[in-house]
């Protein structure tokens, strides 16, 4: 990031990627949720980079909290199939990836305004859900 590259903003990029994957582990909530908020109104990064900056991420945090929870699971609680359901894991994995190309290309052509707003209606909707239930 060239406008990002001082010392400064990468305590402030790994203070938001400390803050996202604890507070991700904690609720169960994607990291998105934390992320994007922190690096558009903390960080003042504009909207579309900190929104391809939290999907790079989503599957990096993913990949290794599965790989926590294989190797917990397995060989420290001996019950691996109880945390990842591969057979829903591996169809909803090949779904993402097959359709993140599309949603980046769809968001690359809406203004930030228009991402801000889809944003929240889906944070929304999660907590809701979260409340609810």
């Amino acid at each position: 990031f060239p406008s990002h590259d001082n010392g400064e903003n990468k305590v402030q990029l790994f203070s938001t990627g400390l803050i996202s994957g604890t507070i991700s582990a904690f609720s169960g909530v994607g990291g998105g949720v934390i992320i994007v908020p922190i690096l558009t109104d903390i960080v003042k990064m504009p909207i579309k980079k900190a929104t391809s900056i939290s999907l790079g991420v989503i599957s990096i945090m993913a990949l290794f909290t599965s790989v926590y929870n294989i190797v917990l699971h397995r060989f420290i609680l001996s019950d691996v199939n109880q945390v990842i359901y591969f057979n829903l894991a591996i169809p909803v994995a090949i779904g993402s990836l097959l359709a993140a190309p599309i949603g980046v290309q769809i968001a690359s052509k809406m203004e930030p305004k228009q991402i801000r707003i889809i944003f929240i209606v889906f944070l929304i909707l999660v907590i809701s859900k979260m409340i609810l239930l």
